[in-house]
């Protein structure tokens, strides 16, 4: 019984942990996208919960935003970035990464309207790329050098060091 009282408790938990996220004013986050006004209202509220780690909230929001729009490839980036339900805390599950690496690939099979969301996708490839056969901190190491690029070749954009950080000890 207690382990039933546990889970019942962490359900819970997590159950008032998720209805405050959407209670709270996250804050207005803007990433200019290709996507339809709609796609782009979901995918702005996916990235405000992604800087305030409303994991797996963020994840729904960019599904929202893919379903919206069909052709919204960075709404896969959004995806593939929330995946990780706390990218500071690895091992990463396979599952985990398979989730992330199968949105990376969805996004790349949808095609990129502007250079700059593809870039934004290649960076998170960095992190999901062969992860059954390469090394956590070498794939770490691998993104992190990609957000570098990133944040010097679009230094306005919102996140930027928010998703450097994000990144294995």
């Amino acid at each position: 019984m207690k382990p039933k009282s546990g889970t019942f408790v962490t359900a819970l938990l997590a159950s008032s942990f998720t209805t405050a996220a959407w209670a709270q004013d996250l804050g207005r986050v803007h990433f200019e996208t290709s996507c339809t006004p709609p796609a782009q209202e979901k995918f702005d509220r996916g990235l405000a919960m992604v800087h305030s780690f409303f994991y797996p909230d963020s994840v729904k929001a960019f599904t929202e935003a893919a379903a919206a729009d069909p052709q919204c490839e960075i709404a896969y980036w959004g995806i593939a970035i929330s995946t990780r339900p706390n990218p500071l805390i690895l091992p990463l599950t396979t599952a985990v990464l398979k989730s992330g690496s199968e949105a990376v690939e969805k996004g790349k099979a949808i095609g990129a309207k502007t250079e700059r969301e593809r870039d934004w996708l290649a960076a998170i490839e960095r992190y999901y790329k062969d992860f059954d056969k390469v090394d956590q901190t070498e794939r770490g190491l691998a993104y992190e050098k990609a957000m570098e690029t990133l944040i010097q070749r679009y230094p306005d954009d919102p996140g930027g060091g928010h998703f450097l950080r994000a990144r294995s000890q």
